[in-house]
């Protein structure tokens, strides 16, 4: 931080406080990019005239499988084991149907 020319209006308070938002922000992106090892986010930033700059899309490997085409044929409707209808799951399921029985072992 710049302690040696502190603000001194208001809009300079501001502009300040976005830059180091800004950088606090990147920071942390930077920080879960190298704990996770995943992608570096794009982050959107705020400009003091009110616009944003929107992220660029990230490059596509061109030498990438497509594994969605490679698994073979696909599995078709999903079928809910609650109500036994298709198109949704039991969990998402809003059928009155009753739960199927569990039974337990005698211990």
């Amino acid at each position: 931080m710049q302690s040696e020319n502190p603000p001194t209006t208001i809009r300079s308070w501001y502009d300040r406080s976005m830059k180091l938002d800004r950088q606090w922000r990147q920071a942390k992106a930077e920080e879960d990019y190298y704990r996770r090892g995943q992608a570096k986010p794009q982050i959107r930033t705020h400009t003091p005239n009110n616009t944003f700059v929107r992220p660029q899309p990230q490059r596509r490997d061109p030498n990438a499988m497509d594994v969605d085409t490679a698994a073979g044929p696909s599995r078709g409707p999903i079928k809910c084991y609650k109500c036994g209808k298709l198109g949704h799951m039991a969990k998402n399921c809003w059928s009155k149907a009753p739960a199927r029985d569990v039974r337990t072992l005698d211990v």
